[in-house]
C-alpha cells in the first residue's frame, strides 16, 4: 500500500507491524515478487535465508556457489568463470568443475604463482595444448615433445644462472654492495701495545749471611 506521498509500507498478513520502505526497497521487492519461479528466484531465496548483512563479496559469492553446486549440479565442486566477458565464445560460459578438476587447478595455480622457470614452462606448454585444438601434434603432444620443450627451458635457466654467476664474479659490487665496500675499506689495525722486554737471566736469590764466630780474648 502507499500513502499520498508515495511512501510504501511492508505489512504482515494480519496487518500488524507495518514497516516503512524507501523507493529503492519497494522497487527491489516488487521485482522479486514479479519474478517467475525458477533458478534465479530460488537462488535469491537461498541467499536471503542464509546471507548476513556483514558478509563480504567473497562470502556472498561462496554462498551462492554452494547453492549452485548442491541444488542443480550434485557433482559440481567448483566453477571456472570470468568476471568480464570477452569476445570469444569460450569465455561466455561457466565451466562446472569436479572435485578432482578443482584440486588439480588449485595445484596448477599454486605452482604458477610460485614463479620461476617452471611456471613459464607450464604457461607455454598449457597454452600450446589449449590454443591448437586442430593441430594433433600440439594438442596431443607426445612425451618426447614435452621433454624436448622442458629441456629447452632447463638449458635456458642454466644459461641465465651462469650469466648471473659471471656478473657476480666480475662485479661483486653490483650483487653484494656491502661486501665489496667492506673489502675496499679494510679496518685499521689495532694500536700496538709497547711492552717491556722480558729479561733472559733469572734473578739471583740473595745470599744468606753466615753468623760470625765469637773470638775469645786472652786474659
Amino acid at each position: 500500500m502507499a500513502n499520498e506521498t508515495g511512501t510504501a509500507f511492508l505489512v504482515d498478513a494480519v496487518g500488524a507491524n507495518p514497516e516503512t520502505l524507501s523507493e529503492r526497497e519497494y522497487e527491489t521487492i516488487r521485482r522479486y515478487l514479479d519474478m517467475p519461479d525458477g533458478a534465479a528466484c530460488q537462488a535469491i531465496e537461498y541467499l536471503l535465508r542464509f546471507a548476513d548483512a556483514n558478509m563480504g563479496d567473497q562470502e556472498t559469492l561462496s554462498l551462492f556457489l554452494t547453492n549452485y553446486g548442491n541444488e542443480r549440479h550434485t557433482e559440481t565442486i567448483g566453477v571456472l568463470a570470468r568476471i568480464f566477458h570477452g569476445t570469444d565464445d569460450r569465455f561466455k560460459h561457466i565451466e562446472d568443475l569436479s572435485g578432482k578438476e578443482t584440486e588439480l587447478l588449485q595445484w596448477a595455480l599454486a605452482a604458477y604463482r610460485a614463479g620461476g622457470w617452471f611456471a613459464e614452462f607450464l604457461e607455454v606448454q598449457l597454452c600450446e595444448i589449449a590454443c591448437n585444438p586442430t593441430e594433433h601434434e600440439y594438442h596431443f603432444p607426445a612425451p618426447l615433445h614435452v621433454a624436448a620443450n622442458l629441456r629447452e627451458f632447463i638449458t635456458e635457466h642454466e644459461t641465465q644462472i651462469e650469466k648471473a654467476r659471471e656478473i657476480a664474479r666480475r662485479r661483486p659490487d653490483l650483487v653484494f654492495p656491502s661486501r665489496a665496500e667492506s673489502e675496499a675499506t679494510p679496518e685499521r689495525p689495532a694500536a700496538e701495545q709497547t711492552t717491556q722486554p722480558a729479561t733472559t737471566k733469572a734473578a739471583k736469590a740473595p745470599r744468606s749471611r753466615k753468623p760470625r764466630k765469637k773470638v775469645k780474648r786472652a786474659s
